[in-house]
């Protein structure tokens, strides 16, 4: 069974080799997949793939877009919908992601 951890270091591996567009599918399912009532993974999935995705799009500029996409999409489900800890979590973790690698950090 894959893991956030194990998805995380197969698209950190996919980064080493230049398989940008490896990682960012790696990345991408992070974020499709929560763990819903799981705390530490979910701090896990928020602080270390979405600031390497962030790190990423520095790089590969798909990457950055895609993330963004993504955003909208939570901001507009947030919006849409009822008040969701998770989504506004989410949303959070990206935009200090982008804003961190739009800063070169």
């Amino acid at each position: 069974m894959e893991t956030h951890a194990t998805i995380y270091t197969r698209a950190c591996q996919f980064i080493q080799q230049c398989d940008y567009a490896g990682a960012l599918r790696d990345f991408v399912w992070l974020h499709d997949n929560p763990t819903v009532g799981d705390p530490a993974s979910e701090v896990f999935r928020r602080a270390y793939g979405f600031q390497a995705w962030g790190q990423l799009g520095n790089v590969y500029p798909p990457a950055k877009e895609k993330m963004r996409e993504l955003l909208d999409l939570n901001i507009a489900i947030l919006n849409a919908e009822l008040p969701s800890k998770a989504i506004e979590s989410d949303i959070s973790a990206m935009k200090r992601a982008l804003a961190s690698a739009d800063s070169g950090q």
